[in-house]
């Protein structure tokens, strides 16, 4: 294996979003201590956190996914990153924020929100010694559509403002040394290459290479991560099989196709996407930062782990 490639573990592979029997003990500390010591087991000794400002709201304090709750169960983010280490986790390489909580308020709700706690996700990240906040620039279309109509209708405006929102971020981010990297999602306003003229308006934001969600829509992750060369903030590499043969994206929930009995996201390893291919184009491409593996809508996190951790032992066996 290339001796440059730095692998590190989302914590998305544990589904916090859906009602399913024994919830509770997902929100309990304990359940994340016992976590933190299974994930350098599974081979990992970074992590990614997503920022979910939900569990600010009434929320239990034991899901460690922003400042107040960190701060409640460990006195301090720095007592964080040394409960991490005892357990062997050596780094957060990078935290991920997303306004979704916020799709479906009134528009000046929503970007007074996003704007307030994606800064907050950003101190998080410099706190933590992150080397990339992963941002989500838009919600999913068909989310925003059911709040504000018809797409074409708003979203010239409704990108201005992200842009200027996050022009704001990435100058806040050069103060803190944190990489702020945007990610294309397939339900997305800036799905695929539509990020790439967003992109380019903004001083000092890089592109997410998201395998799964490029696959989704329409691009093959070794061509996208060539075309953008010295571009590139962070990657997660992320597996499917999912074909949107009609309009799931821009469905109100994407993630569960309404019309077939499937799920869009599938272990690492389980998927058809070329992920051999796309982490060669990265070595290619000189790309020096986190590989993120992502096993979201996994059905259990422990196998997630390993698989991801089998797959990866495979593409070494094979360099």
């Amino acid at each position: 294996m290339d001796s440059n490639r730095k692998f590190a573990l989302a914590l998305d592979l544990v589904d916090l979003d859906r009602q399913e029997p024994n919830r509770n003990r997902r929100e309990s500390r304990y359940f994340w201590d016992e976590l933190f010591t299974l994930v350098p087991a599974a081979g990992f000794r970074a992590i990614e956190l997503p920022y979910q400002p939900k569990w600010d709201f009434g929320g239990r304090s034991g899901v460690p996914m922003t400042n107040y709750a960190v701060t409640t169960k460990y006195g301090s983010v720095a007592g964080f990153r040394d409960a991490m280490k005892a357990k062997g986790i050596e780094r957060i390489a990078t935290v991920a924020f997303s306004p979704l909580l916020f799709a479906s308020a009134p528009t000046e709700v929503y970007f007074g929100a996003f704007a307030h706690f994606a800064s907050e996700a950003l101190r998080f990240a410099a706190e933590t010694g992150a080397e990339s906040l992963v941002v989500t620039p838009t919600p999913p279309v068909g989310i925003l559509e059911s709040t504000h109509g018809e797409a074409s209708v708003w979203s010239r405006e409704f990108l201005t403002r992200t842009s200027d929102l996050l022009d704001r971020l990435a100058l806040e981010a050069r103060t803190t040394g944190v990489l702020l990297s945007l990610k294309s999602e397939f339900w997305s306003l800036l799905r695929g290459d539509r990020i790439d003229t967003f992109l380019s308006g903004l001083d000092g934001a890089l592109a997410d290479i998201d395998t799964a969600h490029l696959r989704i829509g329409g691009l093959e992750p070794a061509a996208r991560i060539r075309s953008l060369s010295g571009r590139i903030g962070s990657v997660h590499l992320t597996d499917t099989a999912f074909v949107d043969s009609g309009s799931a994206w821009r469905a109100v929930n994407p993630e569960f196709p309404a019309d077939r009995p499937t799920q869009v996201f599938r272990d690492i390893g389980l998927g058809d996407v070329d992920l051999a291919g796309a982490i060669s184009a990265l070595d290619d491409a000189s790309y020096r930062g986190w590989l993120v593996c992502s096993c979201r809508q996994t059905r259990d996190i422990y196998r997630a782990m390993l698989r991801a951790r089998a797959f990866l032992d495979g593409i070494a066996a094979k360099d």
